[in-house]
């Protein structure tokens, strides 16, 4: 047995007429010229991700995010395809070269956001796989037996935010912005403080003042058409920012 992105392998696979055949456990080492391109490929998912969706540790953008990384994973995933069709019957193992697709792509995640684990975005890469193929990933094992993961990076919202995400003010915040689509800097304008501010309340490295608290409170309703009442704004001690 061996796991292989959230999920226990059986070293036996069942084709259409029930036989059952002996696999690899893991798939043929590349080539060196494929490793290069595969660094070449990880350096760009960091790059679009830290120009286009992130500051200071915090993914102001999740559906663009969700994009690169949904896209990158199919990429990858034709990639690697291509570069074992010459070595194995890629059929076969099209679900060992899907889940190594996706462990790189959430392997590149982990550099970012810490709000945000890589497992969150597992379940959306693995059906990003499915719907590009497709179908299901074949040669995908007869025993499978799923483990607890993250909620899907879909179930991450303003309501859901205390049960996915965790009860600080930050975690409220991003939710928040998530709900209204609004970036940091439209927040900071409406609220007027300085958008490095907003970053800082958003990555938790400072807690914001009781006023403006009250401020982004006010903001959030106005938006939403809704009460919004932050947590945070029962609590004590905080930082001047």
């Amino acid at each position: 047995m061996m796991r292989v992105a959230g999920f226990i392998v059986s070293p036996l696979l069942f084709r259409g007429n029930g036989t059952a055949l002996a696999i690899l456990l893991e798939l043929p080492p590349k080539s060196i010229e494929a490793l290069g391109i595969l660094t070449s490929k990880r350096s760009s998912l960091k790059r679009e991700l830290q120009i286009h969706c992130m500051q200071d540790s915090f993914c102001y953008d999740i559906a663009r995010a969700k994009d690169y990384l949904r896209s990158y994973t199919c990429s990858i995933f034709d990639f690697l395809k291509k570069h074992y069709s010459t070595k194995i019957d890629t059929y076969s193992y099209e679900h060992l070269i899907g889940a190594e697709a996706v462990n790189i792509v959430l392997a590149c995640w982990n550099d970012f956001d810490p709000l945000i684990k890589a497992a969150t975005w597992e379940p959306t890469l693995k059906r990003s796989l499915d719907e590009h193929v497709g179908r299901p990933l074949g040669g995908e094992p007869a025993t499978v037996k799923p483990e607890q993961s993250a909620p899907p990076i879909d179930s991450i919202t303003a309501k859901g935010a205390g049960s996915n995400m965790g009860a600080g003010y930050s975690e409220e915040l991003r939710a928040l912005l998530v709900e209204c689509r609004w970036r940091p800097e439209d927040i900071a304008e409406k609220i007027k403080i300085q958008p490095r501010n907003v970053y800082r309340h958003l990555s938790g490295k400072t807690t914001p003042t009781l006023a403006n608290i009250a401020r982004y409170e006010e903001a959030f309703s106005k938006k939403l058409n809704r009460q919004i009442k932050l947590k945070t704004s029962v609590k004590g001690q905080y930082n001047v920012t």
